[in-house]
């Protein structure tokens, strides 16, 4: 069985890590596929990537980091809600960094990497054939289709429903012609999906989602990137995707866009220029390759 880390475990790991390598710079993240795409980014000479499995275990391990003056680590996280005024904390430990939107797949999806992944999954003419019909853009219209999910994820986690969206399957409560989400059928389907039927009633999480919404939100802050992967996946494969794109999905489709998102891109990032900052602070400790070090803004 696996033995997963605890952030008191990955505490004792970083000390460790600290003390028999004094000159690397430790950088913690919260998974593989995060450790796949910062690996590319860092100069791994002179750091060491660190899985912490958790957000919760990053976090209150680079507090304890901190607590302890453990010098030259960093933690790396997906924002989730946490740029919504709502969902923000008051206070952060100072050498923990989040990503610009939502989290990394949203950052990727954000960036023109998409360009690049639509040249090869995409048909242009299809795609026009598709903005036409449902009178917008792709991208406008793939987040405000996904944001119904995202609103629904946060109102789970305010008013602690317990609603499971680990087994979603846009497929079921979309209209597929239009890949337009319909939330009743959305809601009745997370309800069924998390056992909670008989614990709120379909109109009554529809009512409270539409005290969620407000027209100020950036919904790249409100969207999962892996709910606008699957919706892009099914995009590509049914309606605006070419022959590559037939069996195409949605793990397939976030590794595309790891192999595309590069150092360039990343550095068009607010997190890039934070953690610039950070390396212009502790010349002790190196982030990036030194033919980039570039002055910090």
């Amino acid at each position: 069985m696996r033995s997963y880390l605890t952030s008191k475990r990955l505490m004792t790991k970083l000390g460790m890590l600290r003390s028999g390598k004094k000159s690397k710079t430790l950088i913690v993240v919260e998974g593989v596929t995060d450790y796949r795409v910062y690996g590319k980014i860092f100069d791994l000479t002179t750091c060491e990537i660190v899985i912490g499995e958790s957000k919760e275990n990053v976090v209150e391990a680079i507090k304890m980091c901190e607590a302890q003056q453990l010098e030259g680590i960093i933690g790396i996280v997906d924002a989730d809600f946490w740029h919504l005024k709502t969902q923000r904390p008051a206070v952060l430990p100072k050498t923990l960094f989040i990503t610009d939107y939502h989290d990394l797949e949203c950052m990727m999806l954000h960036s023109r990497a998409f360009e690049h992944v639509f040249l090869e999954y995409g048909d242009l003419g299809k795609l026009a054939r598709f903005e036409r019909l449902v009178e917008e853009k792709l991208p406008i219209w793939m987040l405000k289709n996904v944001a119904q999910i995202g609103y629904l994820r946060k109102l789970s986690l305010e008013r602690n429903l317990e609603l499971g969206f680990s087994q979603l399957t846009l497929e079921k409560f979309m209209d597929m012609n239009k890949l337009e989400v319909i939330k009743e059928r959305m809601i009745q389907e997370i309800l069924f999906a998390s056992h909670k039927q008989g614990s709120y009633k379909v109109w009554q999480i529809n009512q409270w989602l539409g005290q969620e919404k407000s027209q100020d939100e950036d919904l790249w802050q409100v969207c999962c990137g892996h709910d606008l992967m699957e919706w892009l996946s099914l995009g590509f494969a049914l309606i605006f995707g070419n022959y590559n794109a037939k069996k195409l999905f949605s793990g397939q489709l976030e590794g595309s866009f790891r192999l595309t998102y590069h150092r360039a891109l990343f550095e068009e990032t607010i997190l890039y220029n934070a953690l610039k900052k950070w390396e212009y602070d502790h010349p002790t400790y190196q982030l990036f390759s030194k033919n980039d070090m570039n002055q910090v803004i």
